[in-house]
């Protein structure tokens, strides 16, 4: 610390135009509650937002039913496979016993 002319000097004090307990110059904080320009398309009210996500939750859940049915069909087709597998096995070593 003994070079202080390589320090980035920053004045907070002069970095606002408010001082401490005042309210937020009008552009951010208008009468209509929401600041700025409310019917901008750019922008969502929580409930907009709200009934948006649980639109989003909905498809996934679907997603995640087919899925979960896919896997299910899967599992009963390995399942089946398997058993045919092992009856042939069953059947060819029966005949073979048998031939002998």
């Amino acid at each position: 610390m003994e070079n202080n002319k390589d320090l980035l000097q920053i004045d907070f004090k002069n970095r606002t135009l408010n001082s401490p307990g005042d309210s937020a110059p009008s552009m951010y904080n208008s009468t209509n509650g929401g600041g700025g320009d409310m019917n901008n398309k750019d922008f969502v009210t929580h409930k907009e937002f709200n009934n948006a996500m649980h639109n989003i939750d909905k498809h996934f859940d679907h997603i995640d039913t087919k899925f979960a049915e896919q896997t299910l069909g899967l599992y009963k087709a390995m399942v089946s496979v398997g058993l045919g597998v092992i009856a042939i096995l069953g059947f060819l070593i029966t005949l073979v016993t048998f031939l002998k």
